[in-house]
C-alpha cells in the first residue's frame, strides 16, 4: 500500500519554522505526515529517507510545493484524502471567501441573540472561531503578540495576505512579511486540526532573537535575554509597522497597510529671538515671535493621558481618574488651543483623516520608578466623530481593543486584546489560550493601550 492509514493528523503542527530538526537547513524541506517532524530532502541518503528507513514513516509532504512522497521509494502519491493537510499546512482562499468576512449577521439573528452559523470544529470536536483562535505563547510576549493579532484584524492588509502570496527572501522585513501571512491564514483557517495557533517564529524575528537555526550563537544570548523583559505594545506596533510597510516595498506589493492608516496633521510651532544681554540690561528680552508650520504625515495619534491624583480621598480609598476620549482628543481637534512642548508654545490640526484611525495610550512611563497610570478613558465602541481642519467630520467605529489585562502583575507584561467579529456581530476578549465573548459595554473599564477605529 501507499502507507496513507500511518497519516497521524493529531501530531502535525505547521505554526513552527520549516526547518531540518537534523541540519538545520530551511530549504528543500519535508513534514513527516507519520510524527510531525521536520527533515531535509527526499534522496537516498538525506536526512527525510534516513528517518524513512530507521522509524518506518513513509509519508512526507513538501513544505512549500505541497507535494506528497512514499520515501525511500520516492514515489509522489496523488490522493485527494490529504487535501486537508494541505490547506492546514498552507491555506488558500478565494475572493469570495474574504468577501464573507466582510458579511455582517442578519439583524434577526442579532435581535433574538441566536446563533449565526455553526462553527467550525477542530479534531478533538471543539467548535471555534476563524480569527479568534487562541496563542500559544508565554505572557512576556503578551504586548507583541496582542499587536499581531489587531494587525490580522484589520482589513486592508488582512484581505491581502489572504488573497496574495510573499515569498520569504533573506531580508528580513519581507520575511516577517510572508511569516505574518502565514499566521494571518492560520489565524482565519475554518478547516483548523487546532484551535489555536503559534506565533513563535514571527516573534523571533520581530525582536531579533536567534531561531535556534546554523546562525544562532552564544553570543547573541545577551540580546535575547533583554528581548525577553516585558515591553509596551507601542513599541511592538511601531516597530511591526515599519517592518510590514518595507516588506511590502521591497516585495514590490501595493502599500496596503500605510495607504490605510497614514494621516495627515498640521503643526504650528512659536519660536522666539531674544536679544542679547547688554550693559544696560543683565537680562536677555525677546525682541520678536516666529511662527513655523509644517504638513506632516502620521499613522498613530498618541493621547497623553491626565497625571492620577497622589492623595486618597476622603473615605481613604484609591480614587480611579476618568476621563472621556473627546477630551482627550482636543488636542487635534481644537487647533485655537496652543500647548507648551519643550518650552515652545505648539499646536496642531488634522488635515486629512485615514480610513483606519490608530490611537495610542503611554500609560507606562519611560522612567523605570514612574507609577503606572489607571486612568479610564470613557468612549463609545460604536461611534467616534472627528473632523478634519478643513473637511466634513468622519464617523469611526472601534474594531480592536488593546488592553492591560488584570491577571497578572505590570512586570509581567499582561495584556489582552478585543477584537470586533463582523459576521457574528459580538466582540471577544482574546488573552493567550483563552477566548471569550464580552460585551461592547465593558471594553471602555479596561485601561486601554492601542485602538484601532475603522471609517
Amino acid at each position: 500500500g501507499l502507507y496513507l492509514h500511518t497519516v497521524d493528523r493529531s501530531r502535525l503542527d505547521f505554526d513552527f519554522r520549516n526547518q531540518c530538526s537534523v541540519c538545520l537547513r530551511e530549504f528543500n524541506c519535508y513534514a513527516c505526515l507519520v510524527c510531525g517532524q521536520y527533515f531535509h530532502g527526499r534522496g537516498p541518503t538525506t536526512h527525510a529517507a534516513l528517518h524513512a528507513l530507521n522509524e518506518g514513516h513513509h509519508v512526507f509532504i513538501h513544505t512549500d510545493t505541497l507535494e506528497v512522497y512514499i520515501l525511500p521509494d520516492n514515489l509522489r502519491v496523488v490522493d485527494r484524502s490529504l487535501d486537508d493537510i494541505r490547506h492546514v499546512l498552507k491555506p488558500q482562499y478565494t475572493r469570495a471567501d474574504v468577501a464573507a468576512l466582510h458579511r455582517p449577521p442578519p439583524s434577526e439573528a442579532l435581535r433574538d441573540g441566536a446563533a449565526v452559523a455553526p462553527w467550525p470544529r477542530d479534531l478533538d470536536g471543539k467548535p471555534y472561531l476563524p480569527g479568534f483562535m487562541g496563542i500559544t505563547n508565554s505572557l512576556t510576549h503578551a504586548y507583541a503578540t496582542v499587536v499581531l493579532l489587531m494587525l490580522a484584524h484589520m482589513p486592508p492588509l488582512r484581505d491581502y495576505l489572504l488573497l496574495h502570496d510573499i515569498d520569504a527572501q533573506r531580508a528580513t522585513h519581507r520575511r516577517i512579511v510572508a511569516v505574518l501571512t502565514a499566521f494571518t491564514r492560520r489565524l482565519w483557517n475554518a478547516r483548523a486540526f487546532r484551535a489555536h495557533v503559534s506565533v513563535d517564529y514571527l516573534l523571533q524575528l520581530l525582536e531579533g532573537r536567534p531561531a535556534g537555526g546554523a546562525g544562532a550563537t552564544a553570543s547573541s544570548s545577551s540580546a535575547a535575554a533583554a528581548s525577553s523583559r516585558p515591553r509596551h505594545p507601542i513599541d511592538a506596533l511601531m516597530s511591526l509597522i515599519h517592518m510590514v510597510n518595507s516588506g511590502l516595498t521591497a516585495a514590490r506589493a501595493p502599500p496596503v497597510l500605510a495607504r490605510a492608516i497614514t494621516g495627515q496633521i498640521r503643526i504650528e510651532s512659536q519660536s522666539a529671538a531674544v536679544a542679547p544681554a547688554t550693559t544696560a540690561t543683565a537680562t536677555a528680552t525677546a525682541t520678536a515671535t516666529t511662527t513655523t508650520t509644517t504638513l506632516r504625515p502620521f499613522v498613530t495619534l498618541a493621547l497623553d493621558l491626565p497625571v492620577p491624583p497622589v492623595f486618597q480621598d476622603d473615605h481613604d480609598t484609591q480614587v480611579v481618574p476618568q476621563v472621556e476620549l473627546g477630551a482627550l482628543l482636543a488636542k487635534y481637534t481644537q487647533p485655537s488651543t496652543w500647548q507648551v512642548q519643550r518650552g515652545a508654545p505648539v499646536r496642531y490640526a488634522l488635515v486629512a483623516l485615514p480610513s483606519y484611525l490608530i490611537l495610542t495610550y503611554r500609560r507606562q512611563p519611560a522612567r523605570a520608578m514612574a507609577a503606572h497610570n489607571p486612568t479610564i478613558v470613557h468612549f463609545d465602541p460604536e461611534r467616534l466623530t472627528l473632523a478634519a481642519a478643513d473637511g466634513p467630520p468622519a464617523t469611526y467605529r472601534l474594531i480592536a481593543n488593546v488592553a492591560h489585562s488584570l491577571r497578572g502583575s505590570l512586570s509581567e507584561s499582561p495584556y489582552l486584546a478585543h477584537l470586533r467579529s463582523t459576521t457574528q456581530g459580538k466582540w471577544f476578549v482574546l488573552e493567550g489560550m483563552r477566548v471569550t465573548p464580552i460585551a461592547a459595554e465593558m471594553i471602555p473599564l479596561a485601561e486601554c493601550c492601542v485602538q484601532i477605529w475603522e471609517r
